[in-house]
């Protein structure tokens, strides 16, 4: 798409009819597995195991968060199957509430700053602490259904997808199903292989990724705190590389929705790229670590709320 494709004077539909169909069934299960996966399969059977006070309940709140996310991707399936174009939530509560775009634009901000919080923290150490029984169960779900995250990824991107409803369907199901076993797997892993409480805490207090850390320690003494950081330094930049790329596709849609200056809904001709919406997105986003530099958990937490709320 080229910047004489888009005219802010169009119907938002020309934005559909422009995009080149290039991505696939794998291609969408690999943006929604990188978000999924991210750090989270890393860090957060260790709060959750702290949280819980066992880690075989911690398991099956990763089956039932699993469940849930399931579900929802079924039915974010059948949404984008019946209103194929536009952005995810954006144009589900467009045709919903017609005469009340306030609504999915308050979304969009809710997304995005969930999503630049989480794409430009996502490698640093959280620093949380133990918390009280009550409500830590609650606060473990929330958890859960941060780590699986990412199901309804492909929604976003349904304008580039050939054979969308297809490849929509496909792309969720299977995506979700396999970031559900990978989930299962490592907190089995862990139980065979770690102490839960020498896994979910550690002598500077720091419990919330020390587990993948402590399970690479205990398969190899020499190589294995090494190894399982490189692993985490990968998953969380192909997780950010997912949410720019989605982000940017958030931006341009609300731009040609008239919620932001049409500006940003202009591509790049020689790469074919939202250039300008990719600038707003590292605005907003570094923005926020200005605002924000040490307080990723508390971002993170709000949007989580307010998302499965609307979910």
């Amino acid at each position: 798409m080229d910047n004489e494709t888009i005219n802010p004077d169009n119907e938002i539909s020309a934005l559909s009819s422009s995009y080149i169909r290039l991505l696939g069934i794998f291609t969408g299960m690999g943006f929604s597995l990188n978000i999924i996966i991210g750090s989270g399969i890393f860090a957060t059977p260790g709060d959750v195991w702290r949280l819980t006070g066992s880690p075989i309940i911690a398991l099956m709140f990763f089956v039932l968060g699993g469940l849930i996310s399931f579900l929802g991707c079924l039915i974010y399936a059948e949404l984008g199957s019946m209103l194929p174009r536009g952005a995810g939530e954006l144009r589900y509560l467009e045709e919903a509430y017609p005469n009340k775009k306030i609504i999915a634009h308050g979304f969009s901000i809710a997304m995005l700053t969930y999503q630049g919080a989480n794409a430009f923290y996502s490698t640093i150490n959280r620093n949380d602490t133990p918390v009280e029984q009550i409500g830590g169960y609650g606060d473990a779900m929330m958890k859960v259904l941060y780590a699986y995250e990412g199901w309804n990824n492909v929604n976003y991107l349904i304008d580039e997808l050939e054979s969308p409803r297809r490849n929509l369907k496909f792309s969720n199901i299977f995506s979700t199903i396999t970031a559900i076993i990978l989930y299962i797997l490592i907190n089995i892993a862990y139980v065979m292989v770690l102490n839960p409480n020498d896994a979910t805490i550690n002598s500077t207090g720091n419990a919330s990724h020390v587990i993948a850390i402590s399970f690479g320690d205990s398969l190899d003494k020499n190589i294995g705190k090494q190894l399982i950081s490189a692993f985490i330094a990968i998953s969380s930049f192909g997780a950010v590389s997912s949410m720019c790329f989605t982000g940017a596709r958030i931006i341009v849609y609300s731009s040609l929705s008239g919620f932001i200056p049409e500006y940003f809904a202009k591509w790049s001709f020689l790469f074919n790229t939202p250039t300008r919406a990719l600038f707003a997105q590292f605005i907003y986003c570094s923005t926020l670590i200005m605002l924000f530099p040490t307080g990723r958990e508390s971002i993170l937490n709000k949007t989580q709320y307010i998302s499965k709320v609307l979910y």
